[in-house]
């Protein structure tokens, strides 16, 4: 949507070539959210800005961006992820793309081909623009016209020959990124919609009994590292672990078997949403290997139960209930 403006004509224009004149002298930090800056210019520019940055995915939408504008989005996802994943769905963004523009005025900050309006991620030196999408049932995309500021340039623009830059999808290790937005001083008005989601890689577990013993073990030292380092015998523990795992793979070595299946659950991953709950998968991770894989060796069983069973249930229970991490969930 744009705002209505009384002028002489809208024509399509050429790309334009680098304009020293024009760029924004504007500081290279970011002082100011784009949520207050858009809000602000609503009044003048019609700007509107919807985001989502919170939660396991969201978006940054923007309509009839203002001038001058200078500003960032910090986007937080669930602490759960350990990657984000970005994607423009559309834009209109004012540029200067043209064959050889890398080369023209690029500082390092205004970004040659995108000195005039442009997006850039975190701290990074290099700037996005241009356009994406056509006939969208939703968003201008290249459809739209950009409105000429002053008002006085009498003439307007569109985006169709506009080509995108740096509009590549990225994935930021961790859950938090950072958006940065800046405009020059003429043609308002474009578009830019962004997309993001957390994107953990698929938890997985090797084929090979003694790697998904292995890792299991890796899981015990992340949960007490994590959650029960403060235990009085945090150091004791860890040494159990290992002690208990090189006597479960030397029962394997001496009599287990090896059976095709795919992994349970706890080979995989753990549930960290509590101390409580991720010792517990820990110790059942333990527990259905044994069961699964040194159910051929006589000298395991002791009433029907697996003595390394018997073991990671009175495990289990031990460390959680010592008084030094009683408190924890």
């Amino acid at each position: 949507m744009k705002l209505s403006l009384a002028l002489s004509a809208v024509v399509a224009v050429s790309a334009k070539k680098g304009n020293k004149d024009k760029k924004v002298q504007e500081v290279r930090t970011n002082p100011e959210t784009c949520q207050a800056q858009f809000a602000r210019t609503n009044g003048e520019y019609g700007s509107v800005l919807d985001v989502k940055i919170t939660g396991t995915s969201g978006w940054i939408d923007m309509h009839n961006y203002p001038n001058s504008a200078n500003c960032y989005i910090q986007v937080t996802a669930d602490s759960s992820c350990t990657q984000v994943t970005t994607k423009v769905i559309h834009a209109g963004i004012e540029t200067n793309n043209y064959d050889g523009c890398d080369s023209d005025y690029d500082d390092g900050y205004y970004g040659g081909c995108c000195q005039y309006d442009r997006f850039w991620w975190n701290e990074e030196q290099e700037r996005s623009c241009g356009c994406r999408g056509n006939n969208l049932p939703q968003g201008d995309g290249c459809n739209d016209v950009l409105a000429a500021y002053p008002t006085s340039n009498a003439f307007n623009y569109g985006l169709a020959d506009y080509p995108e830059k740096g509009f590549e999808d990225r994935t930021f290790i961790g859950n938090t990124f950072k958006f940065n937005f800046a405009t020059d001083f003429r043609d308002a008005q474009g578009n830019l919609r962004i997309e993001w989601a957390c994107s953990n890689p698929a938890p997985s577990a090797p084929s090979d009994p003694i790697e998904r013993l292995m890792q299991v073990l890796s899981f015990s030292k992340d949960v007490l590292d994590e959650h029960y380092h403060e235990h009085r015998h945090y150091l004791n523990w860890i040494q159990k672990f290992n002690r208990n795992t090189m006597r479960m793979k030397a029962s394997y070595y001496k009599c287990g078997n090896d059976p095709v299946i795919d992994p349970v659950a706890e080979w995989v991953t753990y549930d960290n949403s509590s101390p409580s709950k991720a010792m517990a998968d820990v110790t059942t991770g333990f527990t259905k290997w044994a069961k699964t894989y040194l159910n051929s060796c006589k000298g395991q069983y002791n009433r029907n139960h697996i003595a390394h069973i018997r073991r990671m249930d009175k495990w289990n229970r031990a460390i959680k209930s010592h008084d030094s991490v009683s408190h924890l969930n």
